[in-house]
């Protein structure tokens, strides 16, 4: 018997993943990535807060993105057949009627439903984490991170505070923080992910730079040091750039 998870899965993967006459290739996002892995994202975020919110992070694009009414219709069925009210509730609560007000109507709706909001804050942050995509085109990019700080200062966050770059990786399918903060040792230590690979650094008391670490001691970062949010380790050690030395690897 499937679980509710996997069962999820597959519907959301029918919207996202299956080609059909509006996505021959798949839906993609606006640099050519598989939009499951932004819903992947999305529902990893919350995972921790409980399966509802899982599944409701699988699904909330699932009937707003389905590639005509038919569809539509067909994932609303599947939706109301294999999941409660609660899970239900949430995902209407998470889709945008048509000709709704984004910050008039929409978004003071969501609100009311909390496992929404708490995915509607995942959904947005994942958004605005892409941002830097787009530093290329100053204007796009500008317009990204205005559209969704807004968006999460009125779910109730503080919306720069969610900006932390995230990256595509190719061979896992999957979207993964750019950088990752740690205290080691109670040193400042960072693992800074690219395509391909990842690097990571340390800074020594009193050094001028950041020391390149090797393999072992970035696997150490995990067994002995602590993992910090980027607002944690800006507090803990100030910021990369203006109290620590520049690394230009690091957003």
């Amino acid at each position: 018997m499937k679980s509710r998870i996997e069962i999820a899965r597959e519907i959301a993967e029918k919207v996202h993943l299956e080609p059909n006459e509006k996505y021959p290739e798949g839906q993609k996002d606006k640099k050519e990535n598989p939009y499951m892995a932004h819903i992947n994202d999305v529902a990893s975020r919350v995972s921790e807060l409980g399966e509802s919110y899982e599944i409701v992070g699988l699904l909330h694009d699932a009937i707003e993105d389905a590639h005509n009414d038919l569809a539509r219709e067909e994932v609303r069925n599947l939706i109301n057949s294999n999941f409660n009210s609660e899970i239900i509730e949430a995902i209407n609560a998470m889709t945008k009627n048509e000709n709704e007000d984004y910050f008039l109507e929409y978004l003071p709706r969501l609100k009311k439903n909390n496992i929404a909001l708490k995915v509607k804050i995942a959904d947005s942050s994942h958004n605005l984490s892409k941002a830097y995509l787009f530093d290329d085109e100053p204007e796009v990019a500008n317009e990204l991170r205005k559209k969704y700080i807004a968006v999460l200062n009125e779910l109730g966050v503080d919306g720069q505070e969610c900006e932390e770059p995230i990256i595509f990786d190719k061979e896992e399918s999957k979207w993964l923080t750019k950088t990752l903060y740690f205290n080691w040792y109670k040193k400042p230590a960072i693992i800074v992910s690219f395509d391909g690979g990842a690097l990571s650094y340390f800074l020594n008391p009193n050094d001028a730079d950041w020391t390149l670490a090797t393999p072992h001691q970035m696997c150490d970062y995990f067994y002995r040091g602590t993992k910090l949010t980027k607002k944690e380790f800006n507090k803990e050690f100030g910021e990369i750039g203006v109290n620590l030395p520049e690394l230009k690897e690091v957003l």
